[in-house]
């Protein structure tokens, strides 16, 4: 019946273990995707900043191939083959500063570090556009435009005719070239009117109401942060209760009691460090994929999942290395206790036989445990 008994404990003790790990795991990784500061390491970067815009053009661009073809005035899909990264990125630079992107991401984070602290009050702080606006309808527009076109490599023939065309009525696209002096103007004409329309569309501020974001919405999103919470707090009491079942089992002295406990503690902290090198393991794995990509709009967003999961890393792998240590600790403190705790007590009190000493009226056992007594006590 005993090793039964033992049997159950181990099986309890396992899964002791995997419930720490788990709680562990939601712990960090929680703590990291709620946290600005993970953002703001994948986020607010020079090469981020500089590259945000122009890949994003560029997708919609090579979206277009499949959608709406008056979203753009030229083809826009042969926009990745016909102007390089470098050129792109200089050209939309002067519509949309690199500066303001950083300040817009900063503002974005803080919006939602607002909404996890269920902060309704966000909701009506401003998102300045202004400068996009009079970008977009002034001589930046221009800017752009000719440094787009000059870009591009000469029209053929039958790409001339086409401007031609357009120039005369016909409604279709400027094919992306360079034209010729005689339709040049026309050319950058066409470019620029776009981006007046697309300037005059844009409030020159905003707000999360004004895109569709509710105080119903925060706090939507505050009560699954706060049940998540719960959730892990739960994960830490479970095993913990495991582990007093485990010391009802089998526990019989202090000593069994510091092994089994110290034992369990400790091994979950060894696989809270595998759990860590797993995690390490998956992102060394994303950056090798990160480098199959094919084109370098695909580089890109590839390395904004990959900046992400670096800083989630990194800020969760801080958490799970305090937790482990706090394991480690808990467990040597344990193993200690087991190791100085002193032996099992005898029993003092043992009935053998009642009947009294014909000598003093003691019976033997009274003598017996009179003398036990009396030794414990020297010692």
């Amino acid at each position: 019946m005993k090793w039964i008994t033992r049997l159950i404990a181990f099986i309890i003790a396992y899964i002791a273990t995997g419930l720490f790990l788990i709680a562990a795991v939601d712990m960090a990784v929680s703590r990291a995707m709620l946290s600005t500061t993970t953002y703001r390491a994948a986020f607010n970067n020079d090469q981020f900043a500089r590259n945000l815009v122009p890949s994003i053009l560029t997708a919609m661009a090579e979206g277009s191939r499949n959608g709406d073809l008056d979203v753009w005035p030229f083809e826009a899909e042969t926009l990745a083959e016909r102007v390089d990264a470098n050129t792109w990125a200089a050209a939309t630079e002067v519509l949309v500063p690199e500066s303001w992107v950083s300040e817009q991401v900063e503002r974005l984070i803080s919006l939602f570090d607002g909404i996890l602290n269920d902060e309704t009050t966000v909701l009506q702080e401003t998102i300045h556009l202004q400068l996009l606006k009079q970008n977009l309808e002034s001589e930046p527009a221009i800017t752009a435009a000719n440094r787009l076109i000059d870009a591009l490599p000469d029209c053929t023939f039958a790409e001339t005719e086409l401007i031609q065309a357009i120039a005369n009525g016909e409604e279709t696209r400027l094919p992306l070239c360079k034209p010729t002096a005689e339709f040049r103007d026309y050319s950058v004409t066409t470019i620029v009117q776009w981006l007046n329309n697309i300037g005059q569309m844009l409030p020159a501020t905003t707000n999360l109401e004004a895109i569709g974001i509710t105080a119903n919405s925060i706090q939507g999103l505050h009560l699954l942060v706060e049940i998540n919470w719960q959730v892990v707090s739960l994960l830490f009491l479970c095993p913990t209760a495991l582990l007093f079942l485990v010391v009802f089992l089998v526990v019989k002295s202090l000593r069994s009691f510091g092994r089994w406990t110290g034992i369990v503690v400790i091994m979950s902290g060894l696989t809270i460090l595998g759990a860590l090198f797993l995690l390490q393991a998956i992102t060394i794995n994303t950056m090798t994929d990160v480098w199959q990509t094919n084109t370098p709009q695909e580089r890109f967003f590839a390395q904004i999942v990959l900046s992400l999961v670096r800083a989630a890393f990194l800020q969760s792998s801080t958490t799970l290395l305090l937790l482990a240590a706090i394991f480690f600790a808990v467990g040597f403190i344990l193993l200690m206790v087991a190791s100085y705790a002193p032996q099992a007590i005898p029993e003092l009190f043992e009935i053998e036989d009642s009947h009294p000493s014909p000598e003093d009226g003691t019976t033997p056992n009274a003598n017996r445990t009179k003398a036990k007594h009396d030794h414990i006590i020297e010692s």
